[in-house]
């Protein structure tokens, strides 16, 4: 049985089930961060909260290849990004990742 507790407030939101989501604002920027228990996971994030009128990047921090073996090991990406996309994000076992959205320039 899979326990599901989810916090939200109008500026930060908290989700926690065996792994844990955490997205906060400040302004413009979005920071989102999570972490995995000890089981590698692929999590589906819903950018459905931005604002349609706005192109963002999307700066993450993930696990790399070998980050179950060196906990140093990452990838540093940048995606463009609209309201309504879907981002995958791959974490390994006892891992996470961190990252943060910021408007587009134009």
């Amino acid at each position: 049985h899979d326990e599901f507790v989810e916090f939200a407030w109008p500026d930060e939101t908290i989700a926690i089930r065996k792994y844990a989501l955490i997205a906060r604002r400040a302004q413009n920027t979005w920071f989102i961060g999570g972490l995995s228990n000890n089981e590698q996971r692929t999590i589906t994030l819903d950018l459905s909260f931005l604002d349609a009128n706005h192109t963002w990047l999307f700066h993450t921090y993930e696990d790399g290849t070998n980050a179950e073996q060196v906990g140093e090991d990452y990838r540093y990406s940048v995606t463009q990004i609209t309201a309504g996309d879907k981002y995958r994000v791959q974490m390994a076992a006892g891992g996470g990742f961190a990252g943060f959205i910021t408007p587009a320039k134009a």
